[in-house]
């Protein structure tokens, strides 16, 4: 996600899925994290089995391709519905970049794109009231004042007075213009 999506949540582990290989990936990850004082576990694949839909990501983006390594990314979608499984508020900034990046506008087009990755598994409760209210609080912000029927209009500022027009720097050499 900070890679790939411009996430702003930094964590301190790297989430993958090890498609081969993942006796000799584990073993060079332990001796990097022992090279580079990180913790045993800064190569995270418990996504592949916690989160991962079981349907393959046909978007996914590569990042780097070498004889013995790839890296891919999520799509977009992937990414925002697995934030959505994983149900954790603290990444609600990501799932609402996202959301964006996708131009989706409510909360039912962003349950739809987990729906679709995850079929019916549903969201956490608490979690999917969270993206409802904030949701709302995102869309009052977001959409201009509508009048209602016999309601008045808002008052606007009114004009400056001519002489006080007249005596602005920028008018000077205009016509009518006053020292």
């Amino acid at each position: 996600m900070l890679l790939a999506y411009d996430g702003k949540t930094a964590t301190r582990d790297v989430d993958c899925a090890i498609r081969e290989g993942r006796r000799a990936l584990q073993a060079a990850a332990r001796r990097v994290a022992r090279a580079e004082d990180l913790g045993e576990y800064w190569l995270n694949d418990a996504v592949t089995w916690q989160y991962l839909p079981e349907s393959p990501d046909r978007r996914e983006e590569k990042l780097l391709e070498y004889s013995h390594l790839t890296v891919s990314v999520a799509s977009r979608e992937r990414m925002l519905a697995m934030r959505l499984d994983a149900g954790r508020a603290e990444q609600l900034d990501d799932v609402w970049r996202l959301a964006e990046q996708l131009d989706l506008k409510t909360t039912t087009a962003i349950v739809k794109t987990h729906q679709a990755v995850y079929g019916d598994k549903g969201l956490d409760n608490e979690y999917e009231t969270e993206l409802w209210r904030q949701t709302r609080e995102r869309t009052r912000i977001a959409k201009p004042h509508r009048m209602r029927p016999g309601e008045a209009a808002p008052a606007r500022p009114a004009p400056a007075a001519e002489s006080e027009r007249a005596r602005r720097p920028e008018d000077r050499g205009r016509k009518g213009w006053n020292r």
